[in-house]
């Protein structure tokens, strides 16, 4: 007995806007940012309106002189908290407002870039960021925080993005793409994904039930700037392969489903993604589950999230022989995410942003390369860009974001080769074509690659005459449609004629059984030299017990030929004899 585990997920939007009413007995701040030293204008300063118990009630970024225009929400004492990537932070003294008053405050930053070369990273986790100044760990925290509260910020300022977002089912090692739906839109605020409240993420966990459905949930900026978030989590300074990173899981004692995750730092000290993954669900066979979060640093100072996916399992359960308990297994992954095209800002039709893409261009050829393949899928993994080769066999994958891919192809041909696949390592740079070919390979190239039946056939016949060369026979199971088809058993019997003491010919023969694959693929390897082969299908499905007691009624077969050593040989088997 078979049940699917249905499972709930969550992709809301993490870019939001807003705006509101201009109390009529407000004040009114300008000023200008500038550099300490040059004295010329710092733009993209993130200026944030601080009341006196700490809270931010008003922001905005300075313009490229250096400009701001800040409005108190009421009369009362505030300073301004003004940050930048690369800047020391500035907190100015308090100050009051009173209704319909126009404030001028002028604001010196001085440079102060992050060197991560050389930063010490002791490996130590802190618990409480607050009580250690200067440390690795507390120095990164700060410019992420600067970052993440830009991002929060931008979710309330009316951005419009034009977005490209997916949905796709996963082999369970999310290396093929099954299924996919992507579509584009438009989006008012909201560009990638908003979470629950932190409150309630600490409180009842990032995986919860709704019913019989399991929803997964991810930590958006708010969510990590929260004290919530930060009186439940430990952070550490790490190094990977020469990238600089922000570590944090759980402090001890947590019992809600958890998160452990990165924030990733670029070259030049700013934040560049995040990258988490879900406690419950870090075995190696899952080890792919959670997702990532890549913001970019508009020219203008805004942080945005520019791409972002979500990774879920999806089991299936079967039931105990007993009938006692259930086993649960991995057998796909739901992946939801997405990416922004374009932003730009509400009552503006000039773009702040739009990804620079590449794009990759190919040629794909079958049979060993000597003939172009048309009416394949050629597929960037893990990603839905995708295109159909034409009948040159040529294809275009355009407007790709940059970075590193496995290109697959997929045609029907591939289910030749098993569980083999057929592709390549892309780079896409930004701005750049890459030029690619990609073949199925020969036949008998395939049927080598895939050998793995040597010692079945050593172990069957124990006077086993190696051949030297591999000897190979295998192809594929097909219908009366020429579909392939799966789990066939397969026998393939070789035989000899050999003069007894008396000199008379004997004829003797051994066998093995196989079954085609999920792509109707089988292979036998090693076979014994001199002998003649014969391919024979099973005229219906057997089951294990069957196989094993060698039970089951075969066709007439199909003469392969004699085998002297070395050969290599294709065979497309019908099912049912």
């Amino acid at each position: 007995m078979i049940r699917r585990i249905p499972l709930g997920l969550l992709l809301c939007s993490l870019l939001s806007g807003g705006g509101g009413l201009v109390a009529q007995d407000s004040a009114t701040l300008i000023g200008r940012v500038m550099d300490q030293e040059t004295r010329s204008p710092v733009q993209g300063a993130f200026v944030a309106l601080m009341d006196e118990a700490g809270v931010r009630t008003a922001a905005v970024l300075s313009d490229a002189t250096g400009r701001f225009v800040l409005r108190a929400p009421a009369p009362g004492t505030y300073r301004l908290r003004v940050e930048r990537i690369g800047t020391e932070s500035v907190l100015t003294e308090f100050f009051t407002v009173t209704p319909g008053q126009v404030v001028t405050r002028d604001v010196a930053t001085r440079a102060a870039a992050v060197a991560l070369e050389g930063m010490e990273v002791t490996g130590d986790a802190r618990c409480e960021l607050d009580r250690e100044e200067g440390s690795a760990t507390v120095r990164l925290w700060e410019e992420a925080r600067k970052a993440l509260e830009v991002a929060e910020w931008v979710d309330e300022a009316g951005y419009i993005y034009e977005t490209r977002t997916y949905r796709r089912r996963m082999d369970e090692r999310a290396r093929r793409v099954l299924e996919e739906e992507a579509e584009l839109g438009t989006r008012v605020g909201k560009g990638a994904f908003r979470s629950l409240d932190a409150d309630r993420l600490v409180q009842d966990g990032f995986i919860q039930r709704d019913g019989d459905q399991q929803v997964y949930y991810a930590p958006d900026a708010a969510t990590l700037l929260s004290d919530a978030f930060l009186a439940t989590h430990c952070f550490r300074a790490v190094r990977d392969d020469g990238r600089l990173g922000l570590e944090f899981e759980p402090a001890p004692g947590r019992r809600t489903s958890e998160i452990r995750g990165t924030l990733w730092f670029a070259d030049d000290g700013s934040l560049d993604h995040l990258e988490y993954r879900y406690l419950e669900l870090l075995s190696e066979r899952d080890a792919r589950l959670g997702g990532e979060i890549y913001l970019t640093l508009l020219e203008e100072g805004a942080w945005i999230v520019q791409a972002w996916r979500i990774r879920m399992p999806l089991y299936e359960a079967t039931e105990s022989a007993s009938g006692d308990r259930w086993n649960r297994r991995l057998v796909g992954i739901h992946e939801v995410g997405g990416e922004v095209r374009t932003a730009r800002r509400a009552h503006s039709i000039d773009a702040v942003f739009s990804a620079r893409t590449g794009a990759v261009r190919g040629e794909a050829r079958s049979e060993g390369g000597d003939e172009p393949l048309a009416g394949a899928q050629v597929f960037l993994s893990g990603t839905s860009y995708a295109a159909i080769t034409a009948e040159d066999g040529t294809f275009l994958l355009e407007g790709v974001t940059p970075g590193e891919y496995a290109l697959v192809l997929d045609h029907p041909a591939v289910a030749e080769m098993g569980e083999l696949s057929v592709g390549t390592t892309v780079d896409v740079q930004a701005d750049s074509l890459v030029a690619v070919r990609v073949a199925i390979p020969a036949r008998r190239e395939i049927l080598v690659r895939r050998c793995d039946s040597r010692d079945l056939v050593a172990l069957t016949e124990p006077d086993y005459r190696d051949p030297g060369e591999p000897s190979v026979v295998g192809g594929v199971v097909v219908d009366e449609e020429g579909e392939a088809v799966r789990e066939w058993p397969v026998r393939v019997r070789w035989t000899r004629f050999d003069p007894d003491v008396a000199g008379r010919i004997e004829e003797q023969w051994r066998a093995v059984v196989v079954v085609s694959g999920s792509r109707g693929a089988w292979v036998v390897c090693g076979l014994p030299a001199d002998v003649y082969i014969t391919v024979e299908t099973a005229d219906r499905r057997l089951s294990r017990d069957e196989l094993e007691a060698g039970r089951g009624s075969w066709g007439d077969g199909q003469g392969v030929g004699r085998f002297w050593g070395g050969e290599v040989v294709w065979v497309e088997a019908r099912a049912g004899g």
